[in-house]
């Protein structure tokens, strides 16, 4: 697994993310297959390499796995990128100081897992694994080219907020506005 900034290794595949999400729901034992005592939730951030919003939401991000992974809640970057090696997202996620694994997701496993259709877009998974919030990180952008000075929601510090609190998120959806994924 490659923890950019902080431990070195082989990346991990989606298929690897996607079952680490499968043990959620194992029970309250989660440390041989997540690496934690306890996890509270699980966030995949659904990056793009070449993508301007999602760039600038990258500091953001990195606070937020700050913020909340002292908390139980474990973190991923997703690339949905055919074309993009490895290598190449090692790169962008050592660019950018990304402060959790990243992964490549050439089959689009964890894209229709989330339901998620651009980047930025985030899934959040709950200790059960269900998918309990995906959608913007905050409203920094309000459309295409349509940024704001500064963020005045943030959606996913929320949906993070209730779901710590053992709660379901105030809003399960709210759309994301960024670069689509394409099919394949």
């Amino acid at each position: 697994m490659l923890f950019v900034a902080a431990r070195a290794g082989a990346a991990p595949s989606a298929a690897d993310v996607e079952a680490r999400l499968a043990l959620l729901g194992a029970g309250p034992d989660l440390a041989t297959g997540l690496g934690h005592a306890r996890a509270t939730a699980a966030v995949l951030f659904f990056v793009g390499q070449d993508c301007p919003i999602s760039n600038a939401m990258m500091p953001e991000a990195n606070r937020i796995v700050e913020k909340y992974a002292p908390l139980g809640v474990i973190f991923y970057f997703v690339y949905p990128e055919n074309d993009l090696t490895d290598a190449e997202a090692a790169q962008h996620a050592r660019d950018f100081g990304l402060r959790a694994p990243v992964t490549v997701d050439r089959e689009r496993r964890l894209v229709a897992k989330a339901g998620v259709k651009v980047t930025p877009e985030v899934a959040v998974f709950d200790a059960a694994g269900r998918v309990v919030y995906h959608g913007r990180i905050n409203d920094l952008y309000a459309g295409l080219e349509q940024r704001r000075e500064v963020a005045s929601t943030h959606d996913l510090r929320d949906a993070l907020d209730a779901v710590v609190a053992g709660r379901l998120p105030p809003v399960p959806t709210i759309p994301a506005v960024g670069c689509f994924i394409s099919a394949k």
